[in-house]
């Protein structure tokens, strides 16, 4: 385990970690979460750990099974004006992830990627190009309002049955084929997209492409696996 500051002479008071130094120095933080100041620990070490989470360009914990819904909650407490990058990849523990708009508003790219635990997503993000949420095997539900996002992975989300999703920029989404219980897509530069199987049920289903003009092509809905109920709206046109 990380240390989380060095022990004093005679049992004292633990003294800093020079990796907090570096990474007040360098706007990074790529150690185990561990490494952080732990509060407890020292007086002055509940600021320093909150100093280096606010000036840090890019936080990257990789394969910590420390990151969990405690940590996120205390990520985005505060807004984290300087984010950039945040990589969580391989967090084992961390099961649901909130990020609320306006808290980082500079985060380009997010990294949720082997979080075998995840299940439900939501965030909003104005800044946000890139989101990778690839073999997450237990994600069901993803809520992603990101209107700038060009790139969105979702590969081997095999359990994903409840997308909700919005990007003014997107251009390819191939969701996993997989029975979905609700699919909402308001990516009005999408050329091509291959709806996956509707589930029959109680569910409302609703797929919507909206654009300004003519340009989603080659949009298929299973006919056959698309209850009465469901909508599909593109270009303006609606299908029932």
């Amino acid at each position: 385990m990380a240390p989380k500051g060095k022990k004093g002479k005679k049992g004292g008071a633990p003294k800093p970690d020079s990796g907090w130094q570096k990474a007040l120095g360098n706007f990074k933080w790529e150690r185990p979460l561990e490494a952080l100041p732990d509060p407890a620990a020292a007086p002055n070490f509940g600021e320093i750990r909150a100093t280096i989470l606010h000036v840090c360009q890019l936080i990257s914990i990789l394969w910590s099974s420390k990151v969990n819904e405690a940590f996120i909650d205390e990520l985005f407490r505060a807004s984290r004006p300087s984010l950039e990058k945040l990589e969580l990849r391989g967090a084992t523990s961390l099961a649901r992830f909130v990020m609320p708009d306006n808290i980082a508003n500079a985060l380009k790219e997010l990294d949720l990627s082997c979080c075998t635990a995840l299940e439900y997503v939501f965030l909003e993000s104005s800044s946000l190009e890139k989101l990778s949420l690839a073999r997450c095997g237990k994600l069901r539900t993803g809520h992603i309002v990101a209107r700038g996002l060009k790139e969105l992975n979702l590969h081997e989300c095999n359990e994903l049955v409840d997308l909700m999703f919005w990007s003014d920029n997107v251009l390819i989404l191939n969701p996993p084929y997989k029975e979905k219980d609700r699919l909402e897509l308001y990516c009005p530069e999408l050329k091509g997209f291959h709806c996956p199987p509707m589930k029959l049920g109680s569910h409302i289903v609703q797929v919507f492409l909206l654009a300004n003009r003519p340009r989603v092509e080659q949009v298929q809905v299973p006919l056959a696996n698309r209850p009465r109920f469901a909508a599909f709206h593109a270009s303006g046109r609606t299908i029932q």
